[in-house]
C-alpha cells in the first residue's frame, strides 16, 4: 500500500475521531491542503493533523485535529498572503484537494514579523509571571514552545517560509552553539530588556542545550 492511501485512512480516521467526515469537509471545500509535519514527513505517531480548508465552516482545534478554514474570497487578500500559515503552507503543504493557484502571490511580510515578535514578548512576560508555579515538564515544553517561536522569528525576518515544527526541532538539535546563541540573544532582544536576566537565568537553562 502506498504512503497517499495509507496517509488517507490515518487522516480520515483522525477526522471521524473528532465526528468530522472526510466526504462532508471534501464536499465543502474549494482546497483541502494538509500542513505540518504530516505533510513534510517528519511527524511521530502523536504529531497532529493540520489541515488548511478554503471553504465556509468554524476552525476546530483538538490535541490531535486542527482545522483552519479560508473564505475562498480572503485567498487575494494581502493580510493572508503575507501570514506565517499562507507562508508555510505554500512550501510545505500537500494538497489533497484543489490546485493553490494562490501560492505564486505569496510574500514575506513586516506584518507577520511584527505578530510574531509582539506572540514572543506576550510568551516571555507570562512565563515570567507563572515560571515559578509551574512543574518542571510544563516549563520544558513552554521553553520549546518559546524556543520555536524564536526560530519562525528568525526565518521570518530571512524573508523565508516557516518550517514545521519537527524540522525546527532537527535544525536547533544539529546548530552549533554559536547558532544557538544568535537565536537566544534574539529572544533577549524581543523578549524585553526588563526579562533579560529571567531569560538567561531561568529561559536559557531549558533553551540552550547542546545538540543531541
Amino acid at each position: 500500500m502506498t504512503r497517499g492511501n495509507n496517509l488517507m485512512g490515518d487522516l480520515k480516521s483522525a477526522l471521524s475521531s473528532i465526528g468530522v467526515s472526510w466526504e462532508e469537509l471534501n464536499s465543502r471545500c474549494k482546497e483541502i491542503v494538509l500542513f505540518g509535519s504530516r505533510a513534510t514527513g517528519t511527524s511521530k505517531k502523536d504529531s497532529d493533523w493540520d489541515l488548511l480548508c478554503v471553504g465556509q465552516g468554524e476552525d476546530l482545534k483538538d490535541d490531535f485535529v486542527q482545522l483552519v478554514f479560508v473564505k475562498p474570497e480572503m485567498l487575494v487578500e494581502p493580510h493572508w498572503l503575507g501570514s506565517e500559515l499562507a507562508g508555510h503552507v505554500s512550501k510545505y503543504g500537500l494538497w489533497l484537494k484543489g490546485d493553490g493557484a494562490w501560492v505564486r502571490w505569496v510574500f514575506g511580510s513586516d506584518e507577520a514579523i511584527k505578530f510574531k515578535e509582539k506572540k514572543i514578548s506576550a510568551r516571555v512576560s507570562g512565563l515570567f509571571r507563572s515560571w515559578k508555579f509551574l512543574a518542571e515538564p510544563y516549563r520544558e515544553r513552554k521553553a520549546k514552545n518559546l524556543r520555536r517561536d524564536v526560530q519562525r522569528l528568525a526565518v521570518l525576518r530571512e524573508g523565508s517560509f516557516v518550517p514545521s515544527s519537527q524540522l525546527l526541532d532537527s535544525q536547533w538539535d544539529g546548530a552549533v552553539q554559536s547558532q544557538k546563541q544568535e537565536l537566544i540573544n534574539l529572544l533577549c532582544q524581543t523578549g524585553g530588556k526588563e526579562y533579560t536576566s529571567f531569560i538567561v537565568e531561568e529561559l536559557c537553562m531549558y533553551i540552550h542545550t547542546c545538540p543531541k
